[in-house]
């Protein structure tokens, strides 16, 4: 057990060696980070967006989420574009293409329209 215990403080000393003398993160790096933190909450919002919308089957697979295109409006305005697959009749598999757009006001995400062929 102490063993344990030394390795696991070891791992933290070093975790906490290397975030205190890692180079701060430039104003830019922070901003594209941050674009990418949204652009991926955008793809997930759209997923559960359709998802809830069109009433899909727990089986629906949707395309991996690097997959989804983003396109950013402005204003806190995403367009994402994917498709999803669900089960047809004949135990095929249907695949449907959908547009999501989708605005961000503060901590909440609004569905703005969905285009879903059917």
């Amino acid at each position: 057990m102490p063993i344990v215990m030394g390795f696991l403080v070891l791992i933290l000393c070093s975790t906490c060696a290397i975030k205190m003398f890692s180079p701060p993160q430039t104003a830019q790096q922070q901003a594209e980070s941050k674009k990418r933190q949204e652009s991926d909450d955008a793809k997930r919002m759209a997923k559960e967006f359709v998802r809830e919308k069109a009433k899909l089957p727990a089986t629906a697979e949707f395309a991996p989420l690097k997959d989804f295109q983003v396109k950013t409006l402005g204003s806190g305005v995403y367009e994402i574009s994917a498709f999803v697959e669900t089960p047809a009749e004949n135990g095929s598999k249907k695949r449907s293409n959908f547009v999501c757009e989708l605005k961000k006001n503060g901590y909440k995400w609004e569905l703005v329209q969905l285009d879903m062929p059917r």
